[in-house]
């Protein structure tokens, strides 16, 4: 499709896809800086924060995961099997199931749940936002970004049970 036919929308999707991106990445780098800073809760005899190493392999793990099954399942994209052309630039064939930009988000708004729930809601919100964005711009099927978020879910009850 030429770009002067495409609406505004479809035009500032890749825009709004890296805006998203770079804000998890940020989300993340803040929250681990926030958990070091803020060390231990007073009385507890550890040096640092409960909550840090968790939020550290879990996700980690999870994302081992979730590149591990990708690659085992190796399902085609949305531009791979309808020939149209992604608003999302993007030339990887395969790997589309689970999304990794699904399950990382969804991880990362999850990291923030305990340490402030405000940010956590927030996140959840433009987890949500990086879901549709992923799906309206023809890089994923929806089915990859419920899978992601699923299995993020999934990481999470076993981090907030850690």
């Amino acid at each position: 499709m030429h770009d002067a036919t495409r609406s505004t929308f479809e035009r500032a999707l890749p825009a709004i896809d890296r805006v998203l991106e770079v804000l998890f990445y940020a989300a993340y780098a803040l929250l681990i800086a926030v958990l070091l800073l803020e060390g231990a809760p007073a009385g507890d005899s550890a040096p640092i924060n409960p909550l840090l190493l968790p939020r550290i392999v879990v996700p980690a793990a999870g994302l081992v995961f979730v590149s591990v099954l990708r690659r085992i399942i190796n399902a085609p994209r949305p531009y791979e099997t309808n020939a149209a052309e992604p608003l999302i630039r993007k030339e990887t064939k395969g790997r589309s199931f689970p999304s990794k930009h699904a399950y990382s988000s969804f991880m990362i708004a999850l990291c923030w749940w305990h340490v402030s729930l405000p940010a956590s809601i927030f996140l959840l919100v433009a987890a949500l936002a990086t879901s549709a964005v992923r799906v309206a711009g023809g890089v994923h099927f929806a089915r990859d970004v419920a899978a992601g978020a699923a299995i993020a879910f999934a990481c999470a009850a076993l981090m907030f049970l850690w």
